[in-house]
């Protein structure tokens, strides 16, 4: 798996998304160096980069191709960089649910409706 990692990681154009992993094993941070080494490698990190030493020597590079994702979400105990903010709030939804969505709104829109004129609003 090492070696198929690798042989991707230096391909042409490639980009690295990084989720969950705290760069404390040498064989898979050299690995992540040597795609540093190509011109047009991206890094994209999701993890606060003041974690360990590794994090905060890649964001004191200010290499344009590394990018840290992180910071505080709308409760005190969420993280941007936490696996549900990115599954939440950065991935992309389905077509289905966005039709589910879609959907529900449109019945609650109907119920709030439908509750006014029963109350005699509308």
């Amino acid at each position: 798996m090492f070696r198929e990692f690798q042989r991707q990681v230096v391909q042409d154009q490639s980009v690295l998304i990084i989720m969950g992993y705290s760069f404390g094993d040498e064989h898979v941070n050299n690995i992540i160096f040597q795609g540093l080494t190509l011109p047009s490698f991206r890094l994209i990190v999701f993890i606060d980069h003041g974690t360990n030493d590794i994090t905060r020597e890649l964001a004191a590079l200010r290499d344009p191709r590394v990018w840290f994702v992180w910071g505080d979400g709308k409760k005190a105990d969420q993280k941007a960089h936490y696996f549900d903010g990115i599954v939440n709030h950065l991935m992309p939804t389905s077509a289905d649910q966005k039709i589910d969505q879609t959907i529900e709104e449109a019945l609650q829109t109907l119920l709030v409706k439908q509750q006014g004129r029963a109350n005699g609003e509308g």
